[in-house]
């Protein structure tokens, strides 16, 4: 049994898995997005999620589509700079 890894916006749940029984797919998914994050060092890391390079070149495409897809995501719920105002001032 392994430590799986769960995006939630910038936060990542680690939660136990056997991990052998996630697809390949998702495998990877979680590798890259430990790597990115610098979850420890790359060869653990691959040992860890049972991925190969080779497993995460083939879905390197896909993990950065989900990335790009959570960061618009983000960008929707986030206040923009200009919109924020400052609370009232106290009265004196």
């Amino acid at each position: 049994m392994a430590l799986g890894l769960h995006v939630v916006g910038c936060t990542i749940l680690r939660f136990a898995v056997n991990i052998s029984l996630l697809p390949t797919l998702h495998r990877a998914l979680i590798t890259l997005s430990a790597l990115q994050l610098g979850q420890g060092p790359r060869a653990v890391v691959l040992k860890n999620n049972q991925v190969t390079e080779a497993d995460l070149r083939e879905h390197y495409a896909s993990w950065q589509r989900l990335h790009v897809v959570n960061q618009a995501k983000q960008a929707r719920y986030e206040p923009d700079a200009d919109t924020t105002t400052d609370p009232p001032a106290q009265a004196a």
